[in-house]
């Protein structure tokens, strides 16, 4: 049986976005009306829904992220969406290393 969410998504002008997800079967897809989803590319809107994060849905129904989540790890896309978020972990660790070398630098060469 498929399972469909659709949310309102605020997009970075303020203009609402309609963002859906599609799940048949152990299939997911998505679609989002802003410009980079409507060329199929993973836009920002289905990744914060995908990753979690509900603050740009506008639509109230914010509960439904959740719900959503917990039919992911049965899904096609499960790996790859693991896959991306530790990905995003280790680049968020590697600019705070970066900050942290530079300032020492920094420092160092200032005394």
């Amino acid at each position: 049986m498929a399972e469909t969410f659709s949310f309102t998504a605020r997009g970075i002008a303020g203009n609402p976005h309609r963002v859906t997800f599609r799940i048949d079967e152990c299939n997911l897809t998505g679609a989002c009306s802003c410009a980079d989803g409507t060329t199929g590319e993973l836009c920002e809107h289905k990744l914060r829904i995908l990753t979690g994060d509900p603050s740009q849905i506008v639509s109230g129904n914010e509960s439904q992220v959740h719900d959503l989540l917990d039919y992911l790890p049965e899904c096609d896309v499960w790996p790859h969406l693991e896959r991306l978020i530790s990905s995003k972990r280790q680049l968020e660790q590697a600019a705070e290393q970066y900050t942290e070398a530079k300032d020492a630098l920094e420092h160092a060469m200032n005394d």
